[in-house]
């Protein structure tokens, strides 16, 4: 009886054993499921944290999208055989950016269009010399090319507001780094303004001004960095105008007063961005 007692004890106490055995296997397989979910919420959180943090770099860049530029305008101009040449000019332009998808291409490109509000073009000019042949056409036989020479100390300025719109492809191509060289944007812009021209003349204090309808296109590009950029583009266009030189030489004019101007420039410019 003694040994059915002391089995049962034994056999009590490896059950107990086996019973605790179970019971700490299952609070270790509990604890590791556990400690497993806690690495995936983390993973998830530090994922939806940097994708936050991406997020925020990538609007940081692809802000400031409205600008001013500022630059040196040079042009030239022809009409009728009167080549006129460049003397200097300033430009001012106002718009703003609007660019999709928001979320760039690869990080990198987005596309869309400029909204010029405002293009301002002021230079004076001067002038060249002239086509016998082109000139001649609208003069009667009184006249000869000589008494044009005249022509050659006017003092031409030209003047042009307007307003535009073109597509834009703008890139950054140091996104990649971890920098601030990754916030450098470059487009490339095509535009076509439409503008109020006008064109001018002054001689020993007399001032002559005709006004017409220029249409203008402009191809261009801009690197910018955070708030300031540099550009360059070139423009060109014509419109119809009245001859102000004709006005010097009325004696012996009996064409048509009105022709086609041409105008090409070149500029340089500063921008600032917000």
């Amino acid at each position: 009886m003694k040994k059915i007692y002391t089995l049962a004890l034994f056999a009590s106490i490896a059950f107990g054993a086996m019973a605790q055995t179970s019971a700490e296997a299952d609070s270790i397989a509990r604890l590791s499921r556990e400690i497993e979910e806690l690495k995936q919420d983390y993973a998830q959180l530090k994922e939806e944290s940097d994708q936050r943090s991406a997020d925020a770099d990538l609007k940081k860049i692809w802000k400031r999208n409205s600008f001013v530029r500022i630059g040196y305008s040079a042009t030239s101009s022809s009409f009728r055989g009167f080549e006129q040449g460049n003397k200097g000019g300033v430009s001012l332009q106002m718009g703003h950016t609007y660019l999709y998808p928001n979320q760039p291409i690869a990080n990198l490109l987005k596309v869309g269009f400029d909204a010029i509000w405002l293009d301002f073009n002021y230079g004076q000019l001067k002038n060249n010399g002239y086509h016998y042949d082109d000139i001649n056409m609208g003069f009667d036989e009184d006249w000869d090319v000589g008494d044009l020479d005249d022509y050659l100390s006017l003092k031409p300025s030209y003047l042009t507001v307007g307003m535009g719109i073109g597509p834009n492809v703008t890139l950054t191509p140091l996104y990649m780094l971890d920098n601030a060289a990754r916030e450098l944007k470059v487009s490339l812009y095509g535009h076509y303004r439409p503008s109020l021209g006008a064109y001018m003349v002054s001689e020993d204090g007399e001032q002559e001004v005709s006004f017409g309808y220029v249409g203008m296109w402009a191809f261009g590009g801009c690197i910018k960095w955070r708030m300031i950029g540099v550009g360059v583009e070139g423009n060109w266009g014509s419109g119809n105008f009245n001859s102000l030189v004709d006005e010097f030489a009325d004696e012996y004019y009996e064409g048509d007063r009105s022709g086609k101007r041409k105008f090409s420039s070149c500029r340089v410019y500063f921008s600032f961005n917000f």
